[in-house]
């Protein structure tokens, strides 16, 4: 058998790859659809003020977690965990302080006068 006679090899037989192109960009959008920004966050259906604004006529800072600081009949001083005031009454005694004169402690589930709060994470008494 002649080398003219011998069947072809693979690489004679098959096609050669198509040719792989990395584009130069990003694709270019098409005319028919408009360029898109970036997505918009989506926006509450109420206006919260910013926090520069909610601190205009503050006489204190906003603070809206409390102790109830109360002693046993030994003396011995307990607290409870802490009682987070609604937002309004926060607010109000940070522009108002000393009108709060009664809190509700979450854990007592009772109301007690003021000064038997202190502010969490200090020792300052609420009301004052």
């Amino acid at each position: 058998m002649s080398p003219a006679d011998s069947p072809p090899s693979a690489a004679e037989t098959l096609p050669a790859p198509p040719s792989k192109t990395i584009p130069a960009g990003p694709p270019k959008a098409s005319k028919a659809e408009p360029e898109k920004g970036p997505e918009k966050p989506e926006v509450p259906s109420f206006s919260k003020p910013s926090q520069l604004e909610a601190a205009k006529g503050y006489a204190r800072p906003y603070r809206d977690a409390v102790v109830h600081v109360r002693r046993d009949g030994g003396g011995k001083e307990l607290r409870c965990p802490v009682t987070i005031l609604p937002r309004d009454h926060a607010d109000f005694h940070a522009r108002q302080p000393g009108v709060i004169d009664r809190v509700k402690c979450t854990a007592c589930r009772a109301t007690f006068s003021a000064t038997e709060f202190v502010w969490n994470g200090g020792s300052e008494v609420v009301g004052t």
